[in-house]
């Protein structure tokens, strides 16, 4: 594997640029150079990559603009129910009688309440709103305190009917790490980013259908490159080392859905994540069957740890038939779960 021009970078770019461009893992063989656009992951230039972009290069938006974008982004996670949006939107466009000017009262209680709070302003806003039409059209008067309570029940009987049971089951649910078949190793990766000394950690460990490591790795890189690049390089370290130790049957897996989904289908062509793809798939054609997966954090715990560990380490650590002994224990945890489902 060949070595950036060191000398010609520093000379060509100033020395914020070239660091960044020297820390640039280079690939494991010679590729052809090749122009990539940024702001895609395709590599390639779209139409709408190219506004996003001259959105961002616009000047700095005004405060005002800045809290319209904010309520909007807030707006579209409101829990409440559908009828309260709409009456909402229609509020925020004066298009409810008023002797307020509702949409600066929305855009400044937006700037100060919480998102729980701002949910039941909004649904206290339609309770009034419904108060004020019973007296007006129907001489019916409803006192202060009922709308208030009513609110207020109202936004909890709509959060325990749509949100909370669905929240408990999510939590009920674990995914953890899943045993490969029998005469199959599952190789988990992982990578770590630790800002303060622009590093990366990546991990990997080897196991077989009993739970049992094979080979871990932790291994430290000086680098600034993406988090999808990293991901892809502790694949294939993990490929690598799976071929060195001479299996031949193997599951790779990440729990970085983007990078296992591009994987699988072979869908880039030109990125900046070819190259790392380009190698993992020239290693994997020695296998005599291969799969890509994505798992939960969760269930990609021990690779993590190793990779942390990674963050504090000169070089590369390997154990050919195990792991450390204080990532022993995550490993143990797994087994457990395995022998109890």
């Amino acid at each position: 594997m060949g070595s950036w021009d060191s000398t010609l970078i520093q000379a060509s770019f100033h020395e914020e640029e070239a660091n960044a461009i020297l820390s640039l893992p280079l690939p494991r063989r010679s590729m052809p150079d090749t122009v990539l656009w940024h702001y895609d992951k395709s590599g390639h230039y779209t139409v709408r990559s190219g506004y996003w972009l001259a959105t961002k290069c616009k000047s700095v938006p005004s405060s005002s603009a800045l809290s319209l974008n904010s309520w909007w982004k807030r707006f579209w996670r409101f829990r409440i129910p559908s009828k309260i949006k709409i009456f909402l939107w229609k509020a925020y466009h004066n298009w409810i009688p008023s002797y307020w000017d509702l949409k600066e009262f929305l855009l400044s209680a937006n700037d100060c309440l919480s998102l729980e709070n701002l949910e039941f302003l909004c649904i206290l806003l339609w309770r009034i709103w419904f108060w004020q039409n019973k007296l007006i059209h129907e001489q019916i008067w409803l006192d202060d305190d009922s709308c208030y309570s009513y609110a207020k029940q109202h936004l909890a009987d709509f959060l325990e009917t749509n949100y909370r049971k669905e929240d408990a089951s999510k939590k009920g649910v674990a995914t953890p790490w899943k045993a490969p078949p029998v005469g199959v190793v599952k190789v988990n990766s992982d990578a770590v980013w630790f800002s303060k000394q622009k590093k990366f950690g990546l991990g990997l460990v080897i196991r077989d259908c009993t739970g049992k490591v094979l080979g871990s790795v932790a291994t430290p890189i000086s680098s600034s490159v993406s988090v999808a690049v990293a991901e892809s390089l502790a694949m294939e370290r993990g490929a690598s080392i799976a071929k060195q130790l001479g299996f031949s049957t193997v599951i790779l897996e990440l729990d970085c859905m983007g990078v296992t989904k591009t994987l699988d289908i072979r869908s880039l062509q030109v990125s900046e994540l070819s190259y790392v793809f380009n190698s993992i798939y020239e290693i994997c054609n020695d296998f005599y069957m291969y799969k890509f997966s994505y798992t939960p954090h969760i269930g990609n715990q021990v690779a993590h740890s190793l990779a942390r560990l990674a963050l504090s380490l000169e070089s590369e650590l390997t154990w050919l038939s195990g792991t450390l002994e204080s990532i022993i224990s995550l490993v143990s945890a797994d087994i457990q779960l395995l022998s109890s489902s």
